[in-house]
């Protein structure tokens, strides 16, 4: 990256790239829709951040963005698209280009671990937070997703991607210059930005969605390999929403990556949820979990 025809970025990962979990070829369908936002025009270092984020979400839920990195030059450039796609990009650097930039994600705050209490049954070994799990009140029914075509009205001058039931929205570039506001006016800003962009969607309706926000942090690398001496500055935010349904957690979702400018991707399979009456279960937790030892004992795996 800093010599004559230089490499413009590199897209990779902190350690380890995904692989095939669960009959789920990871990589394959990262490097897919990588390829699908490319095509949009928009630079490669910001289709790689977004097409992780896209396989971070429910129902795919995976780790890969949280390792997600991108290394380019300062300046214009580290904006640049493949050469035949849409969008500028850009001169390559040569050897008197010596800033790279490094961009990653970095969670804010970490989760405290449930305590948990381990099962065997035959082979199998589970874990669950038991007492978690004696307080939960079984519904009397079940939940069906009322899922208008979600839709984005016609002034707000975005692109829409959609990929099934989810819809995406992209305008603008991450650049270098750090935020200028709070975690607390991300959230303001991402939800005020979802209900003026989004057609038949309200999430102020649910009062118990849940808020997570992220840093998408840039320093420029220390090329004599001095960690220490790089300082992160966070130039965007990562918002998201996920949805409960009388405290039920359900596989709906609203992310935003919001910087100075505003609302640069978005990112959502919001819907409304009804109920459809079922015979409440009698059972209790414990009770449950002996049964279901019993029956797999008599099994044969």
């Amino acid at each position: 990256m800093i010599v004559n025809n230089a490499v413009r970025v590199i897209a990779g990962y902190h350690d380890q790239a995904p692989s095939t979990v669960n009959s789920m070829v990871w990589d394959k369908l990262i490097a897919q829709k990588f390829i699908d936002i490319v095509k949009t025009g928009t630079s490669v270092k910001y289709s790689w951040i977004q097409a992780n984020l896209f396989y971070s979400q429910p129902p795919y839920g995976t780790s890969t963005y949280s390792k997600c990195l991108v290394l380019t030059h300062s300046g214009s450039v580290q904006n640049s698209r493949f050469e035949g796609f849409p969008g500028q990009t850009y001169a390559r650097p040569d050897s008197s280009s010596k800033t790279i930039l490094r961009f990653s994600q970095v969670s804010n705050g970490a989760i405290e671990p449930l305590k948990k209490e381990s099962f065997s049954i035959g082979d199998l070994t589970f874990s669950v937070d038991v007492e978690s799990a004696k307080k939960v009140s079984v519904p009397d029914y079940l939940l069906k997703a009322v899922s208008p075509k979600i839709s984005v009205r016609d002034n707000a001058k975005v692109m829409v991607l959609r990929d099934g039931n989810i819809v995406s929205t992209s305008k603008g570039e991450i650049g270098d210059q750090e935020v200028e506001f709070s975690e607390n006016d991300a959230v303001i800003k991402a939800e005020k930005w979802m209900l003026e962009t989004y057609n038949d969607i309200n999430i102020q309706k649910n009062s118990d969605k849940r808020v997570k926000v992220s840093h998408i942090r840039m320093a420029e690398v220390d090329l004599d390999g001095n960690y220490e001496n790089e300082i992160e500055k966070t130039v965007a935010y990562i918002v998201s929403f996920t949805n409960t349904y009388n405290k039920i957690p359900v596989e709906n979702f609203y992310t935003a990556i919001i910087n100075n400018e505003g609302v640069t991707y978005s990112l959502t399979n919001w819907s409304e949820f009804e109920e459809v009456k079922v015979e409440k279960s009698k059972i209790d937790f414990m009770k449950a979990v002996n049964l279901i030892s019993s029956e797999l004992a008599k099994k044969s795996f």
